[in-house]
Protein backbone atom coordinates (compact mmCIF):
# COMPACT_ATOMS: atom_id res chain seq x y z
CA UNK A 1 0.00 0.00 0.00
CA UNK A 2 1.40 3.69 -0.93
CA UNK A 3 0.62 6.02 1.56
CA UNK A 4 0.88 9.91 2.41
CA UNK A 5 4.44 9.37 2.69
CA UNK A 6 5.43 7.64 -0.41
CA UNK A 7 7.14 9.96 -3.02
CA UNK A 8 4.31 9.99 -5.23
CA UNK A 9 2.36 11.82 -2.72
CA UNK A 10 4.15 14.70 -2.72
CA UNK A 11 5.99 17.58 -5.74
CA UNK A 12 9.00 18.80 -5.31
CA UNK A 13 9.15 22.60 -6.04
CA UNK A 14 12.38 23.34 -7.20
CA UNK A 15 14.79 26.92 -5.80
CA UNK A 16 14.17 29.63 -8.17
CA UNK A 17 12.32 32.72 -9.51
CA UNK A 18 8.17 32.78 -9.97
CA UNK A 19 6.04 35.22 -11.27
CA UNK A 20 3.91 36.63 -8.71
CA UNK A 21 0.98 38.80 -8.82
CA UNK A 22 -0.89 39.87 -11.60
CA UNK A 23 0.39 42.51 -14.48
CA UNK A 24 -1.41 45.51 -15.35
CA UNK A 25 -1.73 43.73 -19.40
CA UNK A 26 -3.92 41.12 -17.40
CA UNK A 27 -5.53 43.07 -15.28
CA UNK A 28 -7.24 44.90 -18.15
CA UNK A 29 -7.57 41.59 -20.11
CA UNK A 30 -9.60 40.74 -16.78
CA UNK A 31 -11.91 44.11 -16.57
CA UNK A 32 -12.64 44.01 -20.36
CA UNK A 33 -13.76 40.39 -20.61
CA UNK A 34 -15.93 41.75 -17.81
CA UNK A 35 -17.58 44.41 -19.72
CA UNK A 36 -18.08 41.77 -22.74
CA UNK A 37 -19.67 39.61 -19.59
CA UNK A 38 -22.30 41.93 -18.74
CA UNK A 39 -23.05 43.52 -22.10
CA UNK A 40 -21.48 47.00 -21.97
CA UNK A 41 -21.40 47.70 -25.50
CA UNK A 42 -25.34 47.28 -25.48
CA UNK A 43 -26.06 50.08 -22.70
CA UNK A 44 -27.32 53.55 -22.97
CA UNK A 45 -24.23 56.15 -23.09
CA UNK A 46 -25.24 56.93 -19.98
CA UNK A 47 -24.90 53.42 -17.86
CA UNK A 48 -21.47 52.81 -19.73
CA UNK A 49 -20.42 56.27 -18.51
CA UNK A 50 -21.61 54.90 -14.74
CA UNK A 51 -19.86 51.38 -15.51
CA UNK A 52 -17.07 53.03 -16.18
CA UNK A 53 -16.49 55.43 -12.93
CA UNK A 54 -17.57 52.15 -10.98
CA UNK A 55 -14.69 50.01 -13.04
CA UNK A 56 -11.94 53.22 -12.08
CA UNK A 57 -13.36 52.90 -8.57
CA UNK A 58 -12.10 49.07 -8.68
CA UNK A 59 -8.83 49.67 -10.28
CA UNK A 60 -7.97 51.92 -7.44
CA UNK A 61 -8.85 49.29 -5.07
CA UNK A 62 -12.32 51.14 -4.24
CA UNK A 63 -15.25 48.74 -2.73
CA UNK A 64 -18.69 48.31 -4.71
CA UNK A 65 -21.92 49.69 -3.47
CA UNK A 66 -25.52 48.14 -3.25
CA UNK A 67 -25.94 50.27 -6.36
CA UNK A 68 -23.04 49.52 -8.60
CA UNK A 69 -23.84 45.82 -8.12
CA UNK A 70 -27.41 46.96 -8.98
CA UNK A 71 -25.98 48.43 -12.24
CA UNK A 72 -23.85 45.09 -12.88
CA UNK A 73 -26.47 42.67 -12.12
CA UNK A 74 -24.93 41.58 -8.92
CA UNK A 75 -22.16 40.12 -10.98
CA UNK A 76 -19.17 42.28 -9.68
CA UNK A 77 -16.12 40.27 -9.33
CA UNK A 78 -14.38 39.80 -6.14
CA UNK A 79 -10.93 40.12 -8.10
CA UNK A 80 -8.41 42.07 -6.42
CA UNK A 81 -5.33 43.36 -8.17
CA UNK A 82 -1.90 42.47 -6.57
CA UNK A 83 0.48 43.56 -8.65
CA UNK A 84 3.01 41.92 -10.13
CA UNK A 85 6.25 40.90 -8.65
CA UNK A 86 9.38 38.71 -9.41
CA UNK A 87 10.01 36.48 -5.94
CA UNK A 88 12.68 33.84 -5.50
CA UNK A 89 11.63 30.71 -3.08
CA UNK A 90 14.09 28.25 -2.13
CA UNK A 91 13.12 24.35 -3.09
CA UNK A 92 10.18 22.68 -0.73
CA UNK A 93 7.93 19.90 -0.99
CA UNK A 94 4.53 19.98 -1.51
CA UNK A 95 1.88 17.76 -0.97
CA UNK A 96 0.13 17.21 -4.46
CA UNK A 97 -3.28 16.70 -2.99
CA UNK A 98 -5.04 18.21 0.15
CA UNK A 99 -5.77 16.09 3.09
CA UNK A 100 -8.95 14.39 2.37
CA UNK A 101 -11.23 13.19 5.05
CA UNK A 102 -10.06 9.69 5.58
CA UNK A 103 -6.69 10.95 5.78
CA UNK A 104 -7.63 13.95 8.33
CA UNK A 105 -9.29 11.49 10.34
CA UNK A 106 -6.74 9.38 10.75
CA UNK A 107 -4.19 11.61 11.69
CA UNK A 108 -6.24 13.25 13.99
CA UNK A 109 -6.48 9.68 15.52
CA UNK A 110 -2.82 9.37 15.62
CA UNK A 111 -2.01 7.16 12.81
CA UNK A 112 1.30 8.66 11.65
CA UNK A 113 1.44 9.78 7.80
CA UNK A 114 3.40 6.50 7.01
CA UNK A 115 0.43 4.77 8.36
CA UNK A 116 -2.24 6.32 6.32
CA UNK A 117 -2.88 5.20 3.34
CA UNK A 118 -2.49 7.50 -0.24
CA UNK A 119 -5.09 9.30 -2.18
CA UNK A 120 -5.64 6.83 -4.71
CA UNK A 121 -5.49 4.35 -2.30
CA UNK A 122 -9.14 5.43 -1.15
CA UNK A 123 -11.90 3.06 -2.80
CA UNK A 124 -14.17 4.44 -5.69
CA UNK A 125 -18.29 3.43 -4.46
CA UNK A 126 -21.40 4.48 -6.31
CA UNK A 127 -25.11 4.81 -5.37
CA UNK A 128 -28.45 5.68 -6.43
CA UNK A 129 -29.84 9.07 -6.18
CA UNK A 130 -33.82 9.60 -5.04
CA UNK A 131 -34.93 10.10 -9.12
CA UNK A 132 -32.81 6.40 -9.91
CA UNK A 133 -30.17 8.02 -11.29
CA UNK A 134 -26.37 6.43 -10.77
CA UNK A 135 -24.35 8.91 -9.28
CA UNK A 136 -20.58 8.18 -8.71
CA UNK A 137 -19.52 8.88 -4.85
CA UNK A 138 -16.21 9.09 -4.27
CA UNK A 139 -14.79 9.13 -1.20
CA UNK A 140 -11.35 11.39 -2.42
CA UNK A 141 -12.84 14.39 -1.19
CA UNK A 142 -10.78 17.33 0.75
CA UNK A 143 -11.53 17.67 4.30
CA UNK A 144 -13.19 20.49 6.03
CA UNK A 145 -10.66 22.59 8.53
CA UNK A 146 -12.85 23.09 11.30
CA UNK A 147 -10.79 23.86 14.11
CA UNK A 148 -7.04 25.06 13.89
CA UNK A 149 -5.36 22.99 17.05
CA UNK A 150 -6.00 19.70 15.70
CA UNK A 151 -4.07 20.76 12.45
CA UNK A 152 -1.03 22.92 14.22
CA UNK A 153 -0.49 19.53 16.64
CA UNK A 154 -0.09 17.12 13.43
CA UNK A 155 1.98 19.69 11.99
CA UNK A 156 4.44 19.88 15.10
CA UNK A 157 4.16 15.85 15.52
CA UNK A 158 5.29 15.06 11.57
CA UNK A 159 7.49 17.87 10.79
CA UNK A 160 5.06 19.56 7.93
CA UNK A 161 4.07 23.19 8.23
CA UNK A 162 1.86 25.39 6.21
CA UNK A 163 2.96 26.62 2.77
CA UNK A 164 3.10 30.59 2.05
CA UNK A 165 0.93 32.27 0.37
CA UNK A 166 4.12 32.65 -2.32
CA UNK A 167 4.91 29.15 -2.19
CA UNK A 168 1.28 28.28 -2.69
CA UNK A 169 1.03 30.09 -5.65
CA UNK A 170 4.34 29.01 -7.35
CA UNK A 171 3.12 25.45 -6.86
CA UNK A 172 -0.17 26.29 -8.62
CA UNK A 173 0.93 28.75 -10.92
CA UNK A 174 4.46 27.63 -12.31
CA UNK A 175 7.14 30.35 -12.75
CA UNK A 176 5.22 31.82 -16.13
CA UNK A 177 2.66 34.39 -14.84
CA UNK A 178 -0.28 32.81 -15.95
CA UNK A 179 -3.35 33.37 -14.54
CA UNK A 180 -5.35 29.58 -13.56
CA UNK A 181 -3.18 26.37 -13.16
CA UNK A 182 -3.49 25.15 -16.84
CA UNK A 183 -2.95 28.31 -18.52
CA UNK A 184 -4.56 32.36 -18.94
CA UNK A 185 -7.99 31.16 -20.68
CA UNK A 186 -10.46 30.20 -18.21
CA UNK A 187 -12.37 27.14 -18.67
CA UNK A 188 -14.78 25.57 -16.20
CA UNK A 189 -14.24 22.14 -16.80
CA UNK A 190 -11.37 21.84 -15.38
CA UNK A 191 -12.41 21.96 -11.86
CA UNK A 192 -15.36 22.80 -9.41
CA UNK A 193 -15.99 25.83 -9.08
CA UNK A 194 -19.46 26.54 -8.23
CA UNK A 195 -23.07 24.90 -7.39
CA UNK A 196 -24.90 23.93 -10.32
CA UNK A 197 -22.03 23.48 -12.78
CA UNK A 198 -22.12 21.71 -15.65
CA UNK A 199 -19.64 18.62 -16.28
CA UNK A 200 -19.16 18.21 -12.44
CA UNK A 201 -18.27 15.23 -11.52
CA UNK A 202 -20.90 14.08 -8.49
CA UNK A 203 -20.34 13.97 -4.52
CA UNK A 204 -21.92 13.86 -1.35
CA UNK A 205 -22.73 17.05 0.33
CA UNK A 206 -21.28 18.86 -2.81
CA UNK A 207 -17.66 18.13 -2.50
CA UNK A 208 -16.26 16.94 -6.01
CA UNK A 209 -13.08 14.60 -5.36
CA UNK A 210 -9.38 15.89 -5.28
CA UNK A 211 -8.62 13.97 -8.42
CA UNK A 212 -11.60 14.21 -10.43
CA UNK A 213 -9.82 17.23 -12.96
CA UNK A 214 -6.80 15.93 -14.78
CA UNK A 215 -6.83 18.72 -16.75
CA UNK A 216 -6.68 20.95 -13.89
CA UNK A 217 -3.02 20.24 -12.36
CA UNK A 218 -0.51 22.88 -12.12
CA UNK A 219 2.69 23.01 -14.36
CA UNK A 220 4.09 20.91 -11.26
CA UNK A 221 1.88 18.43 -11.24
CA UNK A 222 0.20 19.85 -7.93
CA UNK A 223 -4.05 18.96 -8.22
CA UNK A 224 -7.06 20.92 -7.22
CA UNK A 225 -5.20 24.30 -6.75
CA UNK A 226 -8.39 26.00 -8.52
CA UNK A 227 -12.19 25.34 -7.33
CA UNK A 228 -12.84 22.86 -4.21
CA UNK A 229 -12.08 23.89 -0.85
CA UNK A 230 -9.97 27.37 0.05
CA UNK A 231 -6.40 26.35 1.42
CA UNK A 232 -5.06 28.11 4.19
CA UNK A 233 -1.93 29.77 3.85
CA UNK A 234 0.63 31.70 6.23
CA UNK A 235 1.26 35.70 5.38
CA UNK A 236 2.92 38.34 7.32
CA UNK A 237 1.05 39.88 10.11
CA UNK A 238 -1.41 42.71 9.25
CA UNK A 239 -3.77 44.18 11.16
CA UNK A 240 -6.76 42.68 9.65
CA UNK A 241 -5.77 39.23 10.82
CA UNK A 242 -5.52 37.68 14.00
CA UNK A 243 -3.30 35.31 14.96
CA UNK A 244 -4.30 31.92 15.15
CA UNK A 245 -1.48 30.01 17.37
CA UNK A 246 1.74 28.88 17.18
CA UNK A 247 3.94 26.67 15.38
CA UNK A 248 7.34 25.28 16.89
CA UNK A 249 7.43 28.89 18.48
CA UNK A 250 6.38 31.20 15.28
CA UNK A 251 2.98 32.68 15.56
CA UNK A 252 0.75 31.73 12.54
CA UNK A 253 -1.10 34.34 10.77
CA UNK A 254 -3.31 32.88 8.38
CA UNK A 255 -5.27 33.41 4.97
CA UNK A 256 -6.89 31.20 1.86
CA UNK A 257 -6.08 30.64 -1.22
CA UNK A 258 -8.82 29.94 -3.46
CA UNK A 259 -12.82 30.23 -3.49
CA UNK A 260 -15.09 28.18 -2.04
CA UNK A 261 -17.89 26.67 -4.87
CA UNK A 262 -21.09 27.79 -2.69
CA UNK A 263 -19.87 31.57 -2.80
CA UNK A 264 -19.53 31.51 -6.39
CA UNK A 265 -21.40 31.78 -9.49
CA UNK A 266 -21.58 31.28 -13.00
CA UNK A 267 -21.07 34.57 -13.97
CA UNK A 268 -18.49 35.02 -11.42
CA UNK A 269 -16.20 31.86 -11.02
CA UNK A 270 -13.76 33.17 -13.42
CA UNK A 271 -12.55 36.15 -11.50
CA UNK A 272 -13.19 34.12 -7.98
CA UNK A 273 -10.76 31.86 -8.89
CA UNK A 274 -7.76 33.50 -9.93
CA UNK A 275 -5.06 32.71 -7.96
CA UNK A 276 -3.21 35.77 -7.23
CA UNK A 277 -5.64 37.67 -4.36
CA UNK A 278 -6.81 35.91 -1.22
CA UNK A 279 -9.74 33.73 -1.23
CA UNK A 280 -13.38 33.45 0.81
CA UNK A 281 -14.92 31.44 2.24
CA UNK A 282 -15.74 29.92 5.67
CA UNK A 283 -14.73 26.06 4.64
CA UNK A 284 -11.22 25.22 4.37
CA UNK A 285 -8.82 22.52 3.69
CA UNK A 286 -5.03 21.88 3.89
CA UNK A 287 -1.86 21.33 2.08
CA UNK A 288 1.16 20.27 3.95
CA UNK A 289 4.53 21.16 3.23
CA UNK A 290 7.99 19.77 3.67
CA UNK A 291 11.16 21.72 3.22
CA UNK A 292 13.27 18.59 3.54
CA UNK A 293 12.01 15.22 2.03
CA UNK A 294 12.71 12.77 4.71
CA UNK A 295 13.53 9.15 3.46
CA UNK A 296 14.82 10.30 -0.14
CA UNK A 297 15.75 12.95 -2.90
CA UNK A 298 14.42 13.29 -6.24
CA UNK A 299 15.20 14.88 -9.51
CA UNK A 300 12.12 17.31 -9.67
CA UNK A 301 9.94 18.09 -12.50
CA UNK A 302 10.07 20.08 -15.93
CA UNK A 303 7.53 22.89 -15.81
CA UNK A 304 6.21 23.33 -19.38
Amino acid sequence: MQTMMSPDAWVEIPEGEFQAGITDEQQEMIWRLFREKVGYSARSVQERTAMDAVLDKLRQGGQHTYDDDKLFGHVIPTFHHVPARYVRLKRFYIARFPFIDTQYELLQQGKSPDQVPAVWEEPETATIDSQGQHLHYYRRCAAYITGMKPLIQICEQYNFRFPTSEEWEKAARGTDGRIYPWGNEWDERRGFFYYGQKYLKHCAGGKAPVDAYPNGVSPYGVWNMAGGLPELVTVPPAPYLRSEGELRGQELWIETKGCYPKNSSYETAWTDHILARRGIGDYVTFRPVMDEWPKQQWQGVNVT
